[in-house]
């Protein structure tokens, strides 16, 4: 993961980061190994958040 950009609000503190799966399984058989390492981001990349009442935690993913 990368690109962690964390914020303060009223109820908390949270922290938006990129995550992707790792592994092929129940994908295309014609990306055999894009998931591994850090291939995955290319196609797979998402945007993730995680909440904590505290900056040091802990943190709750959503």
């Amino acid at each position: 993961m990368w690109c962690g950009s964390p914020i303060a609000g009223d109820d908390g503190y949270y922290l938006f980061y990129s995550r992707w799966p790792h592994g092929s399984a129940g994908r295309d058989p014609d990306d055999e190994g894009l998931l591994y390492g850090f291939d995955g981001w290319l196609k797979h990349s998402e945007i993730a958040v995680t909440r904590a009442s505290d900056p040091h935690g802990p943190a709750y993913v959503s």
